[in-house]
């Protein structure tokens, strides 16, 4: 009843702007800060777009470590998200019963009706921007080193803290500024650091005193190339700190192989034949360290055997690496300490020895035993040269055995000695390989260097120069050549 006397007031008292335009908003209808009053929906969009174009375009500059670096806004995926709130818009103040209608037009009057603006970011490539500008901006800590003295003596030079932005910190924080706090205009923001302490401590580096384990091969007589690659590689690991829990990657460290990292062509085996690559001998450093990494009883992740026999190791305890063909020696660091690899090269020796800090026992022995399974005996391969006088068989390759052998870990501790296997390997045979002259020979002769050659008997050759009164000039390769038992995998 109060209602309906009421009614004709409020239809008298009603403001003139109740009486709206059909389609268009009515008056002080904001999104955000802009005012939409009097337009269509369509032509609210187009100018709330524009703002917020126009405010994209602007410039976050950010700050940390005394460095700063700037991108506009809309690289970072800065866009306007609540678009189709719009549609609805023309209808504010015009649906619903009188006085809902009313309600709304007097609440005008104190301010202006808000239609959210919703906005968003793309908040990887915040992330993107943040690690770029870290990239530049953060300060690294100096971590604490260890070098020989020429005593032998390890000293320990103290590191230095570093300031790092937090970068998950700061893609929060930037993507709160924009969206909640940023209003227009040019846009600033400090982003937040923090202390980057070394990964290891100068106390604990000075107790890295004690011999955990070490190595050594002789690479005397090898090429000049060989024995650069060696020395090459040797240089690269030595001085190697490997924090506690830290892994070590050999070709990490090393490579790659090439001229301007220091390497020259040597011997390596690739498919089965002696081919010179650059690095030719780091094998031997790969093995040599290997050695030493065992008597340390450090965890080890990756390791190869070579595809065929290397003299300078027993059979199971070679570790062969080979950038191309994925061989890698990785191990961990499973002591409580950091270590230290020293490595050198003298009077045709490798050396490596692994510094740490001593926790086993002390009646604790440990030895390796490499044990042979069985051998393949290599077969003879045999060519003929016709620019070669009749008369000369020159050995150009001295053949590998092909083996089957184990390596096994004996650990002793108060008289009791326990057993590990630790390696299973196979390796492959090679030929001996011989060149025949035959310039000068008359069809018997070479009739019988065929039979030669298909029995791969260099004796029927031999025999058959004699009985025809020629002297064998028999050039035979030593075992151990550079060529062969020093050639190291490639692939």
């Amino acid at each position: 009843m109060i209602l309906a006397l009421l009614m004709p007031v409020l239809a008298e008292n009603q403001p003139d702007s109740l009486v709206r335009t059909e389609g268009v908003i009515g008056n002080d209808i904001h999104v955000g800060d802009v005012d939409v009053s009097g337009l269509t929906a369509d032509e609210a969009k187009a100018k709330v777009s524009k703002e917020v174009s126009e405010k994209s375009a602007q410039t976050l500059t950010v700050s940390a470590n005394g460095q700063t670096q700037s991108i506009t806004v809309s690289e970072l995926g800065y866009s306007w998200t609540n678009e189709s709130d719009l549609d609805s818009a023309p209808n504010l103040g015009k649906c619903g019963n009188i006085l809902s209608r009313y309600k709304f037009q007097k609440d005008l009057e104190q301010s202006p009706y808000v239609i959210p603006m919703t906005c968003t970011v793309n908040e990887d490539a915040i992330r993107s921007f943040v690690a770029a500008f870290a990239a530049t901006a953060d300060v690294p800590a100096t971590e604490p080193q260890l070098s020989a003295a020429n005593d032998g003596t390890l000293q320990v030079t103290a590191g230095t803290e570093g300031t790092i932005i937090d970068q998950d910190a700061a893609v929060s924080s930037i993507k709160d500024y924009l969206l909640n706090t940023w209003t227009g205009g040019a846009a600033s923001a400090e982003l937040a650091t923090a202390v980057k302490e070394p990964s290891v401590s100068a106390d604990d580096l000075s107790k890295v005193k004690d011999v955990l384990g070490s190595g050594e091969t002789v690479y005397a007589g090898s090429t000049a190339n060989r024995s650069q690659n060696i020395v090459n590689g040797v240089a690269k690991v030595n001085g190697t700190l490997v924090a506690p829990g830290g892994q070590f990657s050999l070709i990490g460290t090393v490579a790659p192989f090439s001229e301007d990292n220091g390497y020259a062509p040597a011997p390596s085996y690739s498919s089965g034949n002696i081919v010179d690559t650059y690095g030719g001998g780091i094998c031997q450093v790969s093995t040599t360290l290997y050695m030493a990494v065992l008597q340390a009883e450090l965890q080890v992740d990756a390791r190869t055997n070579h595809s065929m026999l290397v003299g300078y190791v027993t059979p199971s305890m070679d570790a062969a690496i080979s950038e191309e063909g994925g061989k890698d020696l990785v191990f961990t660091n499973n002591t409580d300490y950091p270590i230290y690899i020293m490595g050198k090269t003298e009077d045709g020796k490798i050396n490596f020895t692994i510094y740490g800090v001593e926790s086993r026992n002390p009646d604790r022995k440990v030895t390796y035993e490499s044990k042979v399974i069985s051998q393949t005996q290599p077969n003879s391969v045999i060519s003929l040269d016709d620019t070669v006088d009749y008369g000369t068989v020159e050995q150009v390759a001295y053949g590998h055995m092909g083996t089957v052998s184990e390596l096994w870990k004996h650990v002793t501790v108060d008289g009791t000695t326990t057993d590990e296997l630790i390696n299973s390997d196979s390796y492959e045979t090679s030929p001996i390989m011989y060149v025949l002259g035959t310039k000068g020979a008359d069809a018997g002769e070479l009739e019988s260097f065929s039979q030669a050659v298909s029995a791969g008997e260099v004796g029927i050759a031999t025999d058959s120069i004699t009985n025809n009164g020629v002297s064998v000039n028999l050039v035979q390769m030593p075992e151990g050549s550079t060529s062969t038992a020093e050639a190291e995998d490639s692939d």
